[in-house]
């Protein structure tokens, strides 16, 4: 039992790390954080406002 917390402690550390690097590695390459923001279409951004929101709740 020890074993596994230890494997699952190193685990979450590996992948806080790995999608750490990821996302500056996205938003290094698009240009930065405000780049992302313009490329990225206005209506993904609607989340309350869209039409099957309450559908999902």
């Amino acid at each position: 039992m020890k074993a596994v917390t230890i494997t699952d402690i190193v685990q979450f550390f590996i992948f806080i790390v790995a999608v750490s690097l990821i996302t500056y590695n996205v938003v290094y390459h698009v240009g930065g954080i405000e780049a992302l923001f313009i490329k990225v279409p206005s209506e993904r951004f609607l989340i309350i406002d869209h039409e099957r929101f309450y559908r999902v709740i």
